[in-house]
């Protein structure tokens, strides 16, 4: 009787062990909806292409793991655009994405139609981890000023973290 105990005991401590390792397992999920989801090849700038409107100033955030990312963009009049102050009726800014849980293909985006000439000053801030990415991750920031447009990447790793991504000089000339 004690070895049979013993040996059912020990099956079933496989058995959990096995349906544990499954359920930590990512990428292991085969549902049709996963599985027909096309790989993403596009450049930064071509998935910023798509995000929002377009402006003269066009400013995209882009990021693949879940937790809330911010757009922070201060204007030549002092005044940051973001989630709590998301248009400027003065200077035409206005965030027009705002994603706050994140996860495959998260984005935020602010533009300008007529941007104000002057300095403008861009920061992303890791607002909140999630679980399942408790160390953040990659994001890249793509810049299209008049036709000019650069992608940064930017490392976030926990949470209330702010990196100045770049501060530039606009001219409509």
């Amino acid at each position: 009787m004690k070895g049979r105990l013993k040996t059912a005991l020990a099956g079933a401590y496989v058995l959990l062990i096995a349906l544990l390792m499954l359920s930590n397992c990512r990428g292991c999920d085969n549902t049709p909806e996963q599985a027909e989801t096309p790989v993403d090849n596009r450049t930064a700038e071509e998935v910023a292409e798509q995000i929002g409107n377009d402006g003269d100033i066009k400013i995209t955030l882009l990021w693949d793991f879940p937790g809330d990312v911010d757009l922070h963009v201060t204007q030549p009049n002092g005044v940051e655009l973001w989630y709590q102050n998301m248009r400027d009726r003065r200077t035409g800014g206005e965030l027009d994405v705002d994603n706050r849980r994140g996860g495959r293909g998260s984005a935020e985006n602010i533009y300008w139609r007529n941007p104000p000439e002057g300095r403008y000053t861009v920061d992303v801030v890791m607002y909140s981890l999630n679980d399942a990415a408790p160390q953040g991750g990659p994001v890249k920031v793509v810049i299209k000023e008049n036709d000019r447009v650069q992608t940064y990447d930017v490392r976030l790793s926990y949470g209330g973290q702010r990196v100045n991504v770049k501060s530039f000089t606009y001219s409509s000339r």
